[in-house]
């Protein structure tokens, strides 16, 4: 297994400067080799769109330290990527269908801090949609060491007049979401 995460690792560093390209290739080779082995790998997060972060000294705090709401917000940019990387950038939903996604619900997990000039990548993917309901997961990955991970809750929505009204995700949405 160890093998195959660095060859996946390898092929991701080659597509690095074409990121989507990159993404997609290791989403079906993750797919192939779950195929290939015929089990579901439990514990393996499978990515669907990675974020790229640099810690910048206004995102610390007087310890030097990343203050913890950075985290929220890079899930939240996490998120916006993630939707545009699957052909749906929530500003042309909003602005051309009325669609909006607000988030309900966010948590993190943080297990080591991040640093003034470190990098990281926010590892994206959906690992629920129950009928107007998204579910989110968010890994905080430097140098292969994960240092935070989270969740967003997101409702779909459409906008009429005033209000928001939920709506259940439709199924070429969510097909392609899962992809």
């Amino acid at each position: 297994m160890e093998q195959i995460g660095n060859f996946l690792k390898r092929i991701f560093f080659l597509f690095k400067k074409e990121e989507a390209k990159a993404n997609l290739l290791l989403h079906f080779l993750h797919i192939m080799l779950m195929l290939f082995l015929k089990k579901e790998w439990k514990g393996v997060f499978i990515v669907s769109n990675i974020h790229h972060i640099k810690v910048y000294f206004g995102d610390t705090d007087a310890a030097g330290i990343v203050y913890y709401p950075n985290y929220y917000r890079w899930m939240d940019q996490a998120a916006h990527e993630f939707f545009r990387a699957k052909g749906y950038a929530l500003s042309e939903l909003q602005t051309e269908k009325n669609i909006i996604v607000p988030l309900v619900e966010a948590n993190c997990s943080f297990k080591q801090p991040l640093f003034y000039e470190d990098e990281v990548e926010v590892h994206t993917k959906v690992s629920e949609i129950k009928n107007k309901i998204l579910k989110l997961e968010h890994r905080f990955v430097r140098e292969d060491e994960e240092i935070a991970a989270g969740y967003e809750i997101r409702a779909w929505t459409k906008k009429q007049e005033d209000f928001l009204r939920a709506e259940t995700v439709p199924e070429h949405i969510i097909d392609i979401l899962k992809a």
